[in-house]
């Protein structure tokens, strides 16, 4: 069936169709040849007779490659014998080039007389890939067919379909060579555990079940394919032990028990080496039954690499893999500076904890406590208790180390936990726990430490304030700035200043209530650096200020929001009568027009005290870096070419 839309009928539309068309049932010649005319007559005839559309078509090329990219079997054996080779040639190309499936007794009968080879080989490929078995059996008998062309592609498409009808019928074939391409056929069959067709390969000749150093027998290993390693292990070809044992290494480190179960029953093969990887991955991941296996044969040694075993099963939470190998004499739980204990505290794996420390070796306190370090600050509450309360390490140790951490991790219930503490100190280091409070915004944190007599946080130049301010954190800075022991105009205003730089008006507006703070401190740093950083409400907010000066250090304001190409900023600064944009030879255009500014340029150029002499300012360094973006500010000026 077909439809008025088909683009084959649009495609092959002309005015000899359409007046068959109308004459085919009598219908009356319009005078205007029209699509809507000739797509009515299509709608008429379908209505009526479709086969007489067909017959009427097979008059033309056009209709022959019509009836064939459709299937018309009986209508093709009428029209083909009056269809020129040429013709015949060109449909062919048709149906490999723009179908997507077609009607394969056709394209064999056209390949009768078509003595195009690639056009053979093409059809024969895509047969293939349909999966018509009868085809490819008539192609394989036609002299022009080359079942091996394309570097034996077709065999390895059957495979990759997982056809193992077709790879037996093309195996069948002697010009087809199964190995081609890196032998890529047995590499396809593996990889997609396609037993049905391992089986016809096990029996082939040409194939080499060894082939790139026993990719088969490796790869089956690694994907757990239980069957194919079973299959491929009867042939004495075929090394399991490939690769420095590669093939157990792998089944280890993916859990597949019954494939390692399998190779280590075969005297090739070597579960310690690389350095017994297959033990090292297979605790990595958690596979106790391997592991319990491989502990059984005598070559592998857990304690390898530094006893990693027990240091990877302790960082990922395997408790019964570290009862295990704490079993075993040859495993030190303490080793590599009781990096096993570490990761387990790191990890809150208490319970591998409390194993571990049933070793005499293992001590809580190496590398400097990092057990306690680590835990306070991941907020691992019930591992700080257990160290703690339980093998009685004082919490201050390390220099209150747990305190600091904590602070610094932002954990407040641990910070809590420790201040019930009479020994912590959360003073210590120059009152580090609560700067580094106030500086990352941990607002519950530095309200707990100022309610602690031994707090001072206006330690180090009002660091807490400061750095609070720096980073934006409003509730911070408030809590701060209401505690009498803390003056924000420390430090040079460090407060004020910073906040303004980063842009954080509402806090330097909270600062600015406070009557030490200065917001000219430093050569009226905190405007210029708004003014620099683009900070539109901060710059507005501060030259609402009469004590702010946006003239200060030879107009630093105006020239270095120019040169940033900051529009908004220079628009508030030009408001200022105190602000001067001819500073330093005009430097403000000469700059926003070298960086390529236009919307700063233009804005400049408005005002009357640049005016003309602004133009006369651009020098040519300028211009040249400028030109191609800055064009409308010139029109109507006379540019002297640049020599």
């Amino acid at each position: 069936m077909f439809s008025v839309t088909d683009p084959l009928i649009i495609q092959h539309l002309n005015i000899t169709d359409y007046y068959n068309l109308r004459m085919a049932i009598n219908l009356p010649l319009e005078p205007v040849f029209t699509f809507t005319a000739y797509k009515e007559s299509v709608e008429l005839i379908h209505a009526k007779d479709p086969s007489k559309y067909i017959q009427l078509k097979t008059t033309t090329t056009k209709s022959f490659n019509y009836i064939c990219l459709k299937g018309h079997y009986t209508q093709f054996k009428k029209s083909v014998k009056e269809a020129s080779v040429k013709d015949q040639e060109t449909v062919l190309y048709n149906m490999i080039n723009t179908a997507k499936s077609f009607d394969s007794d056709i394209a064999i009968g056209l390949l009768d007389n078509v003595p195009d080879f690639d056009l053979c080989d093409d059809l024969f490929y895509l047969c293939v890939a349909n999966g018509s078995l009868t085809a490819v059996k008539k192609l394989l008998t036609n002299e022009n067919v080359d079942p091996s062309s394309g570097d034996n592609q077709s065999i390895i498409l059957a495979a990759t379909l997982n056809n193992a009808q077709m790879v037996s019928l093309l195996l069948q074939d002697e010009r087809v060579d199964p190995s081609d391409q890196d032998d890529v056929l047995l590499k396809t069959v593996v990889d997609h555990n396609q037993m049905s067709i391992l089986s016809l390969l096990l029996e082939e000749e040409r194939i080499y079940l060894n082939a790139e150093d026993d990719y088969a027998i490796r790869t089956s290993c690694a994907n757990g394919y239980v069957d194919m390693v079973k299959a491929l292990l009867h042939y004495e070809l075929v090394d399991p032990s490939a690769l420095d044992n590669e093939a157990i290494r792998m089944a280890a480190a993916s859990g597949h028990y019954e494939i390692v179960k399998l190779l280590m029953d075969d005297e090739r093969v070597d579960p310690s080496d690389f350095e017994n990887e297959a033990i090292i991955e297979a605790c990595r991941n958690g596979h106790l039954k391997i592991v319990k296996m491989l502990l059984k044969d005598p070559r592998v040694d857990p304690s390898d690499d530094n006893n990693v075993c027990i240091c990877l099963a302790s960082e990922f939470g395997f408790f019964d893999i570290v009862k295990l190998l704490m079993d075993d004499k040859r495993v030190d739980p303490s080793a590599d500076k009781n990096h096993s204990i570490q990761v387990a505290a790191e990890n809150n794996h208490l319970e591998i904890m409390k194993l571990l420390m049933m070793d005499p070796r293992v001590e809580i306190s190496a590398d400097d406590y990092y057990c306690v370090k680590i835990a306070a600050n991941l907020g691992h509450m019930d591992v700080l208790k257990y160290i703690f309360e339980e093998l009685n390490v004082p919490p201050n140790v390390e220099d209150n180390c747990a305190v600091q951490e904590a602070c610094e991790g932002g954990k407040f219930e641990i910070v809590k936990y420790l201040l019930s503490f009479e020994t912590v100190d959360p003073s210590v280091d120059d009152n580090y726990p609560i700067r580094v409070a106030a500086e990352y915004g941990f607002l519950q944190i530095v309200k707990i430490l100022m309610e602690h007599p031994m707090v001072d946080p206006a330690d180090l130049e009002n660091y807490a304030i400061g750095k609070a301010a720096e980073n934006g954190h409003y509730d911070v800075v408030k809590l701060l700035l209401d505690d009498i022991r803390v003056n924000a105009a420390d430090d040079d205003n460090y407060a004020v200043r910073l906040a303004a730089n980063h842009g954080h008006t509402a806090i330097v507006k909270l600062l600015l209530t406070d009557p030490r703070v200065d917001p000219t401190a430093d050569d009226g740093y905190a405007l210029g650096w708004a003014c620099q950083d683009g900070h539109v409400e901060t710059v507005e907010f501060l030259l609402s200020d009469k004590r702010v000066d946006p003239a200060v250090d030879n107009q630093y304001a105006i020239r270095f929001a120019c040169q940033n190409g900051h529009t908004e900023v220079v628009r508030l600064l030009l408001n200022d009568p105190r602000v001067d944009p001819t500073v330093d030879n005009n430097f403000c255009i000469r700059i926003a027009m070298k960086r390529g500014h236009k919307d700063v340029a233009e804005l400049l150029l408005s005002d009357p005290r640049v005016g003309e002499n602004g133009y006369e300012d651009i020098d040519e360094n300028s211009l040249g870096f400028a030109f191609n973006n800055m064009v409308s500010l010139f029109k109507g000026i006379t540019l002297i070419p640049l020599v």
